[in-house]
């Protein structure tokens, strides 16, 4: 019974954050778009941003100081790709780690 319910809270903070990036994009939903659904999840920021509106939606390292860094950026080839100077910009202003594997990407 605990491990349902703690599914059941997974789901439903899941589709809290889907329905308000969805909501950002000017489409309301409640479906679950990816498996991890955090910030530094290159599928999913490529997923938000091809959507209507998804070019709006920031993914960025929110720090301490209210300094914001972008946590994506593009290669060369203009690919979507973790941005490294500013995950070092971030670390500089103590960045807090936000994905469930306490992990960046």
């Amino acid at each position: 019974a605990k491990a349902e319910a703690e599914r059941a809270a997974e789901a439903e903070r899941a589709t809290a954050a889907v329905a308000a990036v969805a909501a950002a994009a000017g489409k309301p939903s409640h479906e679950l778009y990816a498996e991890e659904h955090s910030p530094t999840n290159l599928q999913e920021y490529m997923r938000v941003r091809s959507t209507a509106g998804g070019e709006a939606v920031s993914f960025v390292y929110d720090c301490p100081d209210y300094e914001e860094f972008n946590i994506f950026g593009t290669d060369a080839s203009g690919a979507a790709c973790a941005d490294a100077a500013n995950l070092r910009m971030a670390d500089e202003h103590g960045v807090l780690v936000k994905n469930p594997r306490d992990a960046r990407f």
